[in-house]
């Protein structure tokens, strides 16, 4: 079965931005209003496994990311993660970082668990 991540990289249109690296999407079940998916456009499976200039396209990605949601959404604050691994929550496997919007209007108390709790 083809990766559904490296299936999504065709489809442009989609993007919210991008860089040589990686792309970023709106999440298909968003924890919060404008949540978005930072997506390695390589296929790897762990963060472990990035390079160095991966690494550093991941900071300009989530940057732009950032200000995009900055302006269409918002938020008070934000939550940034990275499930490596089945154990650690992962579903889908290919490299990618949780891009998720707070708000002080619906406060979530713990973090990010406790935001995603209702979601499983």
């Amino acid at each position: 079965m083809p990766c559904l991540f490296c299936t999504l990289k065709e489809n442009q249109a989609a993007y919210v931005c991008d860089n040589a690296h990686w792309y970023v999407i709106p999440d298909k079940f968003p924890a919060s209003p404008g949540h978005a998916l930072i997506i390695l456009k390589t296929h790897k499976e762990s963060a472990f496994d990035l390079d160095a200039t991966e690494w550093s396209a991941l900071q300009d990605a989530l940057t732009k990311a950032k200000k995009s949601l900055d302006a269409s959404h918002k938020p008070d604050a934000y939550n940034v993660g990275i499930n490596d691994g089945k154990s650690a929550g992962r579903m889908i496997d290919h490299v990618h970082v949780h891009l998720i919007p707070r708000y002080a209007s619906a406060p979530t108390k713990g973090g990010i668990e406790a935001l995603l709790k209702d979601k499983k």
